[in-house]
């Protein structure tokens, strides 16, 4: 970024009331927005624009200095180095450059104990590890999880990543949602803004089946970061939600924007698949069945069941249903 360029919010009037805000690299716009707020308040629009500003470009600081990161040689690299390198290729749903992730930070954390995000960034790591049927031993795997994501929050209680990803944890390997949502909003008190942790606490409260919440949830963090470097991971929600309102139209749109982004993330091929099986989309429905057996090559409906992290019946058995009449093994 060049230091040199004057970066400046600027307002004015839109025709219909409100306000429009720009903020400007010399002549340049490089983001503007519309707020439905009398012109008086500028205060509480200059807050919302910073806040706004942040939320999208965290992630693509985080991508900007992993490829700066990637193109130094790797000899005396910090862990925060370390931690740079593993994002992008944890990323990319490929199994030898994940596992390399994994090695990346199981090295950040030994050179460096102390340092609260490499061990919750390996907690994600971990979830993402169970997710894709990648461990022979899941149970294990789980337990570890949840240890490091602890560590994480007990080094820094600060860390607001660290918060929602524990909180991840505890809802999708140990189902124990509550608790779950109780470091969601931990997460969001210390940084409002933080889109990971209004997607993360939506898919809780999907989870839970407060369907409602989890769809207001889910827009406010699209709206804080609508083009996230890992949105094929937190664009799943949407697809989940829609099955579980029986949007089957809705959900198999969302998987197919899902499945182009990123065709290798097994976790949503499962609501995508469930919904064509419902539809009774079969052409469709073999491609993705191809696509995530592909991935989990022992993936049965009863072991999908057994893991669910879903609290009500009902939307078990839905969710199971369109598996099974998409032609997925009991």
């Amino acid at each position: 970024m060049d230091c040199s360029v004057q970066k400046k919010v600027d307002t004015e009037r839109a025709p219909d009331r409100g306000l429009v805000a720009r903020l400007r690299a010399g002549n340049q716009v490089v983001w503007s927005r519309r707020f439905d707020r009398e012109p008086r308040d500028l205060l509480t629009l200059q807050d919302e624009i910073a806040a706004e500003v942040v939320a999208q470009i965290d992630p693509e600081i985080l991508l900007i200095e992993s490829q700066r990161i990637a193109a130094r040689p790797p000899q005396d690299a910090t862990a925060y180095d370390l931690v740079l390198r593993a994002l992008p290729l944890l990323g990319r749903m490929e199994r030898p450059l994940f596992m390399q992730a994994g090695e990346l930070l199981r090295q950040a954390i030994a050179q460096e104990p102390d340092y609260a995000a490499s061990h919750a960034w390996y907690a994600l790591w971990q979830i993402f590890l169970v997710g894709q049927s990648w461990t022979r031993d899941s149970t294990a795997v789980m337990a570890e999880a949840g240890r490091v994501a602890e560590r994480a929050i007990m080094l820094d209680t600060q860390d607001a990543k660290a918060l929602t990803i524990a909180g991840h944890v505890r809802a999708f390997l140990h189902h124990r949602l509550r608790e779950a949502m109780s470091l969601h909003e931990r997460a969001l008190t210390v940084n409002p803004n933080l889109a990971m942790a209004w997607n993360l606490s939506g898919v809780a409260c999907a989870y839970l089946g407060d369907l409602d919440e989890a769809e207001r949830r889910l827009a406010r963090y699209k709206k804080l970061s609508p083009l996230d470097p890992h949105a094929f991971f937190f664009d799943t929600a949407f697809i989940i939600v829609a099955l579980l309102r029986r949007d089957l139209e809705g959900a198999v749109v969302a998987g197919r924007e899902v499945s182009e982004m990123n065709p290798a993330f097994s976790a949503a091929c499962k609501p995508y698949l469930a919904a064509l099986g419902h539809l009774g989309s079969t052409a469709e429905a073999e491609v993705v069945r191809k696509r995530l057996l592909a991935i989990e090559p022992g993936f049965t409906i009863h072991g999908f069941v057994e893991s669910s992290p879903f609290e009500r019946a009902e939307d078990r058995e839905y969710f199971a249903t369109g598996l099974r009449l998409a032609g997925l093994p009991d």
